[in-house]
């Protein structure tokens, strides 16, 4: 990671914040995007979300994420998208022209989870009453409770609306996130470049 007078600041604000993974996919997405940023961890008690919002502004900060307790009450100081507003709540948020612009990618994760499982979602009813969609839902749930799966899809929806690239690596990323946290290495096969 080369830092300069040109690197960009993201982060992710939460209260507590310090056991959040953020900071390490997100990282890997900048170096797999040769982007030129760093992306931090910001402990925001929840007294003061006004002033650290303010503060990330002023900061020059371009984007950041947003984790408990914050989701719902950060929403009311932001444009929020049609996502965020069908949701109630943010969890990604960039600077616009004229204030922070922000959206909700909880859904993509877990979309996104589905969708690497590499199965074909249909509603077609079979005589064990199981269908392609129940055992996809079973699967993408228990990878859901694991989190880090749905959390890095998560974070590469947060990433590709930053910074209006392709979607970045989740498969690689995952597998790497797994070794270093020392779990069984799975990976999502529907997940490849593209997921």
């Amino acid at each position: 990671m080369k830092i300069d007078g040109m690197t960009t600041t993201y982060g992710i604000i939460g209260w507590p914040v310090k056991h959040s993974l953020s900071p390490l996919f997100q990282t890997r997405f900048l170096d797999q995007n040769s982007i030129n940023a760093v992306y931090l961890p910001f402990a925001v008690p929840p007294e003061l979300l006004s002033q650290a919002v303010e503060g990330l502004w002023a900061l020059g900060v371009q984007g950041f994420n947003v984790t408990v307790p914050h989701k719902e009450r950060i929403f009311q100081m932001v444009e929020a998208d049609d996502d965020a507003c069908r949701i109630g709540a943010v969890n990604t948020v960039r600077r616009g022209k004229n204030g922070w612009q922000a959206t909700n990618t909880d859904w993509r994760g877990f979309k996104a989870v589905i969708e690497g499982l590499g199965i074909a979602i249909d509603a077609v009813y079979r005589p064990d009453g199981k269908t392609a969609f129940s055992e996809a839902t079973h699967d993408a749930g228990r990878l859901c409770v694991d989190g880090l799966p749905m959390l890095i899809a998560q974070g590469a929806a947060a990433f590709t609306w930053w910074h209006g690239c392709d979607i970045p690596n989740c498969n690689q990323t995952l597998i790497q996130m797994q070794t270093s946290l020392g779990r069984k290495i799975t990976g999502l096969p529907g997940w490849g470049r593209s997921g």
